[in-house]
């Protein structure tokens, strides 16, 4: 099911976003599909709602709000906790040892409310046996989306041997 869409007024309503963030992903223990706990650090709704103008890597000052991000906050649970699939991100810069994964979601159209089919994909960094960090989330294109499913063994589901 698709979760409703936040509709704040954008950067204005920050402390509303982070509210709800809060909300969602701080007053209880979240665990992903794959049996890891989830941590979600204070300042990653503002690292989900704030983007950088590096179009690349996305690196730098976060400092372009992304309303299609901010209104999307709460996809991120669902695509934890029942993903598409999950994939190891194998498109690290060159000697980045993080061992992060990538958590797919398809959000089926909605004709009802006229949304069209969206994809959405959450990033974690994994920290400990059987515990994650949240780094970021946001929607991608059907073309990210697909190549992304390219890279890495699945990690969920697990591939038929």
């Amino acid at each position: 099911m698709r979760p409703k869409l936040l509709s704040f007024r954008g950067e204005v309503d920050l402390i509303l976003y982070q509210s709800e963030f809060d909300r969602l992903y701080h007053a209880d223990a979240i665990h992903d599909v794959l049996g890891n706990k989830v941590l979600f650090e204070p300042n990653r709704c503002e690292h989900v709602c704030l983007k950088s103008g590096d179009e690349v890597w996305n690196k730098g000052p976060r400092t372009q709000w992304s309303q299609e991000r901010a209104e999307r906050l709460r996809w991120i649970l669902p695509t934890l906790c029942e993903p598409y699939e999950v994939r190891p991100d194998v498109q690290l810069r060159p000697g980045d040892t993080t061992k992060t994964r990538i958590y797919l979601l398809r959000m089926d159209a909605d004709l009802e409310e006229d949304m069209p089919q969206e994809y959405y994909c959450v990033y974690t960094s994994l920290e400990a046996k059987k515990l994650v960090r949240f780094q970021t989330a946001f929607p991608v294109t059907r073309e990210k989306w697909n190549n992304i499913r390219k890279k890495g063994p699945r990690c969920y589901p697990k591939e038929a041997k």
